[in-house]
């Protein structure tokens, strides 16, 4: 005759081996996530009377992850410095950025090499002489020779971020309703944290403008990225202001 006492030990039985299920579980998918950078999927099925089996297979449901190396010869843009970098930052394996940006993983891995060489030679660099903000420089701000727009001298930047935001304002150019100093009011705007409407007017612009003009400023939004951006800005901005001061 089963008692009321053996009733609650096989309950607790049942839910000791229900918790310990649960833990291997849980250890389970930590460890899926390490085998899928290997093409590797975990299956785990449970039957009615508790029993685990797991299976590992290959998962043929995502094309190869070297598959894009073939499709994208040629030199690295602007656009897919900043991804790598921001991607690397967040610690996103080299074979997933890869995939996104369409080289191979052995291009990529170069590639970061390069940049963070680059980096550690900018920033390892001596200042000769202090300056309160990236406006002091005069290098800066004047414009790279050829260039009959607004353009900042890419000798007077910093840091490849910086260059690249340059180059990006260089190709988006101020279409109407924009200018340097509606960016600069946007992109300060939505740094101190404000909501997008607020942000449009401050620049005195529609919200539906302000939310396009951010994503094409800042495609990759990193706080690296938008300090760049934000150093650029405020250049392009001094020099538009001296350009029509000089006119």
């Amino acid at each position: 005759m089963t008692t009321l006492e053996d009733l609650r030990n096989a309950r607790q039985a049942e839910l000791r081996l229900a918790q310990a299920q649960v833990a291997l579980c849980d250890a389970l998918m930590k460890h899926a996530r390490t085998l899928e950078a290997d093409r590797l999927a975990m299956d785990v099925e449970t039957d009615s009377k508790g029993k685990l089996s797991i299976m590992l297979r290959l998962d043929n449901t995502a094309a190869p992850i070297s598959a894009p190396a073939a499709t994208k010869p040629g030199d690295w843009t602007d656009d897919e410095d900043m991804t790598l970098l921001a991607e690397a930052e967040k610690g996103t394996p080299v074979k997933q950025i890869a995939a996104r940006v369409g080289r191979s993983w052995q291009a990529v891995a170069k590639r970061l090499k390069t940049l963070k060489q680059a980096q550690d030679e900018e920033s390892g660099e001596p200042e000769p002489t202090p300056a309160p903000a990236p406006a002091a420089s005069p290098a800066a701000t004047t414009r790279d020779p050829g260039e009959t727009g607004l353009a900042i001298s890419l000798d007077g930047l910093g840091t490849i971020r910086e260059k690249a935001a340059e180059r990006r304002m260089r190709a988006i150019g101020y279409p109407a309703p924009h200018s340097p100093q509606s960016d600069l009011k946007l992109v300060e705007s939505i740094m101190r944290g404000d909501g997008m409407s607020h942000a449009a007017n401050k620049a005195g612009i529609h919200k539906n403008d302000a939310s396009q003009r951010w994503k094409s400023l800042m495609p990759e939004v990193t706080i690296e990225n938008q300090t760049a951006l934000l150093t650029v800005l405020r250049l392009r901005d001094e020099l538009d202001r001296a350009s029509g001061q000089a006119a």
